[in-house]
């Protein structure tokens, strides 16, 4: 073994004391380098000092071998070559993993990646991760759970149900609350942590879009296309059904009805009733109270209720807006002959009357000078179409373009 030991005289300068005994183990700083060290540095006041390179001047080194350690002084961070590439001990020259107590924490303020070099957030894993790897959850937000916030009142737990087999769910909390759980059988509960169906809901249901049974692009807000919806027996709203109805509502609030309602035998209101929508009634039609209709209401058929002295006939009222017309007219001009079109469903051809101005743009001359003249109309299968004229009853000019409202009455 050779031991040596480095001392300073002033007179001499350094010393190097070696001791050369069979052994082949050497130390630096002691003069007795442990057994198990072929090489050691003994000192409490001086460290070691390996080769110091640039990145070029590092992976520049030929054939370098198994081990062989530098501080790149660049990067500032030891590397050592691993026998078929250069590779960091660390990014820093020192652990960012600390240990309190039991716990460890990393004290870089940057991300930390796991199965990626590039992590993108705060902790980024690049594989999957495990929760409660021993099923030891039983449905509560504790440690065996994926939780947010100190206070543990919102995270996502496995089923509450004891047994694997019953375990195979999943939970959703809030407010320390479980909202909403999908079973084993993949059956989602909302307000139940036992669902019976694959949607159960147990609580009011709002639903802003439709509804498709058998289709999946409902148009209407409830839309069936596996067959019909047939009802046995007796409905009732707010009461318990009378036998003698297929639908009975209850008189507690007024009913109300905001979209369209077609009634093929007798319909009786004994309390107040309101439409938003469409009323159809094929019958006898009975009000007892007070009746209101905020949407339209059909009677006979769709002839009206207007008075027709002719005939036994009601009169039809229809409102309309015409095209857009470009009233470009010299002073005391007529334009040259147009028409109006639209389907009012008359069976007959309507009165029409020109209206007020709905719509205009323009600014050169007199607006109100501007007349629009109906003449020849005649009714095809419901549609009416009329001849029109422009008039300019001004001693100016005009340019405008006019939309004007107009109703037709007849039947």
């Amino acid at each position: 073994m050779i031991s040596c030991i480095f001392k300073t005289f002033a007179a001499t300068g350094l010393l190097l004391i070696c001791n050369l005994l069979p052994a082949q183990n050497v130390g630096i700083g002691t003069l007795a380098p442990n057994s198990s060290a072929q090489l050691e540095i003994s000192s409490t006041t001086k460290g070691l000092l390996i080769p110091r390179v640039t990145t070029l001047q590092r992976t520049a080194i030929a054939a370098p071998a198994n081990g062989l350690m530098v501080y790149d002084t660049n990067l500032n961070a030891f590397w050592y070559y691993n026998g078929s590439s250069w590779a960091a001990i660390n990014s820093g020259g020192g652990s960012n993993w600390t240990a309190n107590g039991n716990n460890i924490y990393n004290s870089n303020s940057g991300n930390v990646g796991i199965g990626t070099s590039n992590p993108l957030a705060r902790l980024s894993v690049d594989s999957s991760i495990m929760v409660d790897q021993a099923n030891s959850n039983q449905g509560f937000l504790d440690r065996s759970s994926l939780y947010f916030g100190s206070d543990k009142k919102v995270g996502i737990v496995r089923s509450f149900l004891t047994g694997s087999a019953g375990r195979n769910g999943i939970g959703f909390f809030t407010s320390n609350t479980r909202r909403m759980t999908i079973d084993s059988t993949g059956q989602v509960g909302i307000g139940t942590i036992n669902p019976l169906q694959t949607l159960h809901v147990n609580g009011n249901t709002y639903l802003s879009g439709f509804v498709g049974i058998g289709s999946t692009t409902p148009d209407y807000a409830y839309e069936n296309l596996l067959g019909y919806n047939y009802m046995f027996y007796g409905l009732g709203v707010g009461t318990v059904p009378n036998s003698t109805y297929m639908l009975d509502v209850g008189s507690a609030l007024p009913s109300r009805i905001r979209g369209a309602l077609t009634v093929d035998g007798a319909f009786t209101v004994n309390d107040n009733a309101s439409v938003d929508g469409t009323l159809t009634v094929d019958g006898a039609f009975t009000v007892n109270n007070n009746a209101a209709v905020d949407g339209t209401l059909t009677v006979n058929n769709g002839k009206g209720v207007a008075y027709n002295a002719n005939s036994g006939t009601n009169l039809r009222i229809y409102s309309f807006t015409t095209a857009t017309f470009g009233a470009v007219l010299g002073p005391h001009d007529i334009s040259a002959e147009g028409a109006i079109a639209f389907n009012g469903g008359f069976t007959g051809t309507p009165k029409v009357f020109v209206g007020d101005i709905d719509v205009t743009g323009g600014t050169v001359g007199q607006l109100y000078m501007v007349e629009l003249q109906l003449y020849g109309c005649s009714t095809t299968s419901g549609t009416t179409t009329c001849k029109a004229r422009l008039i300019n009853n001004s001693e100016n000019s005009v340019n405008y373009n006019i939309t004007w409202n107009c109703v037709a009455i007849g039947f």
